[in-house]
């Protein structure tokens, strides 16, 4: 009997996508699996919209909105499969996504999770981009294995790109835990620790779709996906040192990797101060809790201000240099219409006509 596969998506207010999602998994040329669908108090159509599909594979589950990690941790909980995947309800899987998973896993039994490349489409389904989000550190971690590298490029972008993207066994959540209370950024918190404790493969292949639209969440507040991030990456660093991140090289080399590895555009104060708040006498669990929750906290306002600041100059600075850039193009076009010009027969037939005027004229120049 082949492996059961546990696949949840976590539903809100999605009854436009969530059909072609469902669909997406039910179509799996892999067939043996159960898909859990918890909707997290959608207030449009998507309960109407997905109770109208008719599958014994297929169980849904409704609950008061208690955001999208909790969701996803009920899901899990629920789950019969030997191996758990995700789904964001306006998402799709490629057929063959769980079919090639299963291949992969079951020829190397060491593997704990599988990611895939993403395929970006646009709100009505079409082909928009491919992201490009592949492994790029050379440095093992933690075991002598290429894919171990990944959670070094985890702290410069996320290269899984969403949780749509986690295939893993079950028994995962037990050794690391489950999705934290991050808004935004539950999944970067999640694979910085699967990645840096479990054996994770990437697999070159666009086998995810991430829909890109203009209720995607991580649009609702650009500012505070940031200070997310930088709590995350706090949270992380303050666990592992360099010499844990990049074993087998010099102290200098361990740090020279970290601050190669790092991408905190528009974070950097901001993580800095974390990191000594992590360093206080207090509970850095209370303390994160509190910079999350209280939006009067004088800290993370003067954090969300800056990092809002930051974020204003640069779209400034790309805006006038797209202006900058228009400007030249426009210019260079006229320059290079005028040397047209200047070699056109119209031109030399009229620099023929006005040379007796422009010689009289010139007498006045001299």
């Amino acid at each position: 009997m082949p492996p059961l596969i546990s696949v949840i998506i976590p539903l809100y207010n999605h009854e436009k996508f969530i059909y072609e999602a469902v669909v997406s998994v039910l179509e799996q040329s892999y067939v043996n699996l159960e898909l859990i669908i918890i909707d997290d108090g959608s207030i449009d159509n998507s309960v109407a919209t997905v109770s109208t599909l008719s599958d014994s594979r297929l169980k849904l589950f409704t609950q008061q909105n208690c955001g999208a990690h909790a969701t996803i941790n009920r899901g899990i909980a629920s789950a019969k499969g030997d191996y758990v995947a995700i789904l964001n309800s306006d998402d799709l899987y490629h057929s063959t996504r769980l079919q090639t998973f299963v291949d992969v896993i079951t020829e190397d039994k060491t593997i704990d999770a599988l990611f895939s490349q993403v395929e970006a489409i646009h709100e009505n389904s079409e082909h928009y981009f491919s992201f490009s989000n592949r492994p790029k550190h050379n440095i093992p971690l933690k075991r002598d294995h290429p894919d171990q590298r990944l959670a070094a490029d985890l702290l410069g972008i996320n290269i899984v790109t969403t949780t749509s993207n986690l295939f893993c066994k079950k028994e995962v959540f037990n050794d690391i835990g489950l999705f934290r209370n991050y808004r935004y950024s539950h999944d970067l918190d999640f694979f910085l620790r699967l990645f840096q404790q479990k054996h994770v493969r990437f697999i070159d292949k666009p086998l995810l779709c991430y829909r890109i639209h203009a209720t995607n969440t991580l649009k609702e507040d650009s500012a505070m996906v940031y200070f997310e991030t930088a709590i995350v990456l706090a949270d992380f660093l303050q666990n592992q040192t360099p010499m844990q991140l990049f074993p087998g090289v010099t102290p200098d080399q361990a740090h020279a990797h970290l601050f190669s590895a790092l991408n905190i555009h528009h974070i950097d104060r901001v993580l800095q101060i974390l990191l000594q708040y992590h360093e206080g006498e207090n509970s850095w669990q209370e303390i994160r809790d509190r910079l999350l929750q209280d939006k009067s906290h004088p800290f993370r306002i003067t954090c969300l201000q800056y990092i809002q600041e930051s974020l204003a100059h640069e779209e400034n600075q790309k805006s006038a240099n797209k202006r900058f850039k228009q400007l030249s193009a426009t210019i260079e076009k006229l320059k290079h219409e005028n040397r047209l010009y200047q070699k056109s027969t119209s031109h030399r037939i009229g620099r023929c006509c006005t040379w007796p005027v422009r010689k009289f004229l010139g007498t006045f120049t001299r």
